[in-house]
Order: C-alpha cells, then sequence, then structure tokens
C-alpha cells in the first residue's frame, strides 16, 4: 500500500520494478507494465473512503507505444477485499472501445463516467478487454486520476 490508497495488478512484467506500481498514481510518465495477458488489469483501493466517479485520466507509457484501446472502469461495491479472481460482483460503471485518443503527443486523456449509477466503491479497477496499440495484451498505464465525490467510511 502506498499513501493514502493501496494499488493492486494483475501479474507484471519481471522487468517492472515494485516502485513502479506506486506510479500509477503519481502525475508522471511510469514505466509499470502488466505482463502480456488477457484481460490485464490495475486497481485502486481507496483505503478509508469510497469514491463516486464522475471522470477519470488515463495516462499511458512512452516506452512501447502501446497504448491501451478497450477497457472497462468496474467498481467494487463492498467495503472488504475483492477476490482478485472474481468478476461478477464488480459493476461496470464504464466501457471503452477502439480508443485511439493516445498518440506519442498525448499521454493522458480523461474520460467521463458514462453510468447513470451515483454509487459508492472503496475499489475501482480498470481491465483491458482488447489487445492494445501494438496488438499485445501488456496493460501498460500511469497517472490514473478519478474524479468525483469522495466520502469517508464510518468505523
Amino acid at each position: 500500500r502506498f499513501g493514502i490508497v493501496g494499488l493492486m495488478s494483475s501479474e507484471t512484467r519481471v522487468w517492472c520494478k515494485k516502485s513502479a506500481l506506486s506510479e500509477l498514481v503519481a502525475n508522471k510518465v511510469s514505466q509499470f507494465s502488466t505482463s502480456p495477458l488477457p484481460f490485464s488489469w490495475v486497481a485502486v483501493d481507496f483505503l478509508k473512503f469510497t469514491v463516486c466517479p464522475t471522470h477519470y485520466t488515463i495516462g499511458t507509457s512512452t516506452s512501447f507505444n502501446n497504448y491501451p484501446v478497450s477497457w472497462q472502469l468496474l467498481g467494487y461495491p463492498n467495503a472488504e477485499e475483492p477476490p482478485q479472481d472474481v468478476w461478477f460482483d464488480w459493476i461496470l460503471l464504464d466501457e471503452v472501445t477502439n480508443c485511439q485518443v493516445f498518440t506519442p503527443t498525448r499521454l493522458s486523456a480523461t474520460f467521463p463516467v458514462k453510468t447513470d449509477r451515483k454509487s459508492f466503491f472503496r475499489y475501482l479497477r480498470i481491465v483491458q478487454t482488447a489487445p492494445n496499440k501494438q496488438f499485445g495484451h501488456d496493460l501498460s498505464v500511469s497517472g490514473l486520476e478519478f474524479y468525483g465525490s469522495l466520502r469517508k467510511i464510518s468505523s
């Protein structure tokens, strides 16, 4: 866990430094990349808070131009830590397909959450749902940001 949020991901590349995972939410380009497996994902645990997201920003890595093109933003409705391999409890908040906004000169973009659901979630997960720009399954993202309402979890 890093700072005020916890970070999780599917399996990462062997060369990916442990510190790269913490850079997912830093305001800089990182070398974070998951292993090239279908449905690779990253997740943020807001620990003592829940969030009702309205928008989110995804940054990409400049290393290989393997920008994500299709993904889902999911929220986990319970305060307990979700099982890593269970998907049916997650709620679909947004889905992007065939996104072509990322380029070598545009490394981040902000997207609206398209669901009408106004629920709060402790966990948010981004899952890559199709091969990336280089036709691989590794998910290389950085500078994740979430916007919306924040609420402290009562003790």
